[in-house]
């Protein structure tokens, strides 16, 4: 007999709100770290570079519509030929 049983017996109302209750767990958890990271690195950016780094901005131009994220300009669409 194996000692290690996994299969746990439970209604499909219980396990279905385990897993939503894990679910949003873990959502929560990885942008609590998402959001620390991103702050502690745009910190250390800005203690060492006389420019302060933009997190995130969306502009337009005649050409294209882009964005800045850390730091870095992203074309989104082009708008013109």
């Amino acid at each position: 007999m194996n000692p290690f049983c996994f299969k746990v017996t439970m209604p499909k109302e219980e396990r279905l709100r385990r897993k939503i209750t894990y679910i949003a767990a873990y959502i929560l958890l990885m942008a609590a770290f998402l959001w620390g990271f991103v702050t502690v690195y745009v910190n250390c950016y800005n203690s060492m570079h006389a420019e302060p780094m933009t997190v995130c901005r969306f502009y337009a131009t005649e050409e294209s519509i882009n964005v800045v994220l850390l730091g870095r300009e992203f074309v989104i669409l082009h708008t013109g030929v």
